[in-house]
């Protein structure tokens, strides 16, 4: 276990300084060397660990293996993954260095340079132990970080956003719910609008079977994720203090209260309202049906992308004990992620204990 704490926490402290210097630094040179650093940092633990390490590993390399035999389960994307680097002539581990690769790079070097070592810190501890259980949701939500910043283009920034949604949608089908976004990236509601919608959402899912009425939907039922509606993940959901849950919508409920503070400061995407109140509103259906935390999971940018503005808008006074606050809280809970993700398949997310494929 000692181990295991020291990988998963030098991962965290090396990446979070890599990420310093390329915020610090005034040579391009430097900075692309420390973001690309910094990616590294974050993909050899996933490329070298052990194939029991993570639950959905083993499928991977699976999936590596059957090829188009398991077409039917996974998405095209992943697979002609999967057929491209057995044409190149490698094995299976590439898989995980090509899923780290893709994940983490593009995520570095897009996160905007002003506090990047605090958007660093916050993507490890909300993220990492998601890569390493095998997901492709991140992978995907790396295109998605892509295709936001493709906005700001000054040719063709819808047509960009679009191309980029659905080539994370073929590594994840559910990117999608990011593809209808693009009809309003523009609007500017004001913070009270956000709140009186955040209100009505709160009514509609604590008043009525919002759930019910969501695997209802034909074409749902009718794509893989209906499966999870006579799955064992259809489950209400097991909730312990609560602390956790305030913890993590702490970040969203604050960019919607400081928003017009932000707007004034940053050029900060009027899209990032809407992906808050999304998120917020797939939080309290997973608060209701465990399943629906894949849906939450779409949208974690808003854990790791807001931080940097919320904190900057925040007066002198209580700037430094906000940061210091957040950053001991969400520290603790990564601290306590390697602790309860314990490797048994149905025990968290089986990262821990970590162990080298060369052990």
């Amino acid at each position: 276990m000692v181990e295991t704490y020291l990988v998963y926490n030098s991962v965290l402290l090396f990446s979070f300084l890599f990420a310093y210097i390329a915020e610090r630094s005034y040579d391009v040179k430097v900075e692309m060397l420390a973001r690309i650093l910094s990616a590294l940092v974050l993909i050899l633990p996933v490329a070298l660990r052990d194939f029991r390490v993570g639950t959905d590993t083993l499928t991977y390399v699976s999936v590596f293996q059957s090829g188009s035999n398991v077409l039917e389960h996974f998405e095209w994307g992943f697979l002609a993954l999967c057929e491209l680097l057995k044409d190149w002539g490698l094995g299976e581990r590439s898989v995980l260095w090509m899923m780290g690769l893709l994940t983490f790079l593009p995520v570095c070097m897009i996160l905007p340079k002003k506090k990047l070592s605090v958007s660093m810190f916050f993507y490890v501890v909300t993220v990492y132990f998601l890569v390493l259980s095998g997901s492709r949701q991140v992978m995907s939500l790396s295109f998605i970080i892509w295709a936001l910043a493709s906005l700001r283009s000054k040719r063709h920034p819808r047509l960009k956003y679009c191309i980029l949604v659905l080539m994370a949608s073929s590594i994840h089908t559910s990117a999608f719910v990011y593809l209808p976004l693009v009809c309003i990236y523009k609007l500017t509601p004001s913070p009270k609008l956000y709140g009186v919608l955040i209100g009505l959402l709160i009514f509609v899912v604590f008043t009525f079977d919002v759930v019910g009425m969501i695997w209802n939907i034909p074409w749902i039922m009718e794509s893989d994720y209906g499966n999870y509606a006579i799955s064992r993940y259809n489950s209400e959901t097991e909730l312990g203090s609560g602390y956790g849950v305030a913890i993590r919508l702490i970040f969203p409920c604050l960019f919607l209260y400081l928003l017009n503070r932000i707007y004034r400061r940053f050029e900060v995407l009027p899209l990032m309202g809407f992906i808050c109140v999304a998120y917020i509103f797939s939080y309290l259906l997973a608060l209701q049906v465990a399943i629906f935390s894949r849906l939450v999971a779409c949208f974690l940018i808003v854990q790791f992308m807001l931080p940097c503005y919320i904190f900057q808008v925040l007066s002198r006074r209580y700037r430094v004990i906000f940061q210091l606050m957040f950053v001991l809280l969400y520290l603790l809970i990564y601290e306590q992620g390697i602790a309860t993700n314990l490797r048994i398949l149905g025990s968290g997310l089986g990262v821990t204990p970590y162990t080298f494929c060369f052990q």
